[in-house]
């Protein structure tokens, strides 16, 4: 398994530090662990912080497959 780091991940799908990673308001990808997602990729738990929720939100509106490391 390869493990990315944070600036490799920004730069592969999306900027920031949040696991649910965007860029120009368009969610690019999921950067998730098992350990706090055990039924990943299938199921995957958001918190309910104001910038989570939005990018949630972000990521239903657009109804597109992303990747998930």
């Amino acid at each position: 398994m390869t493990i990315l780091t944070t600036p490799e991940l920004a730069e592969n799908l999306g900027g920031g530090d949040s696991y649910i990673r965007t860029r120009n308001n368009v969610v690019k990808g999921l950067a998730i662990t098992t350990e706090l997602n055990p039924e990943a990729p299938e199921v995957i738990v958001v918190g309910n912080r104001v910038r989570i929720k939005e990018n949630d939100r972000l990521f239903l509106e657009q109804q597109e497959y992303v990747p998930v490391i």
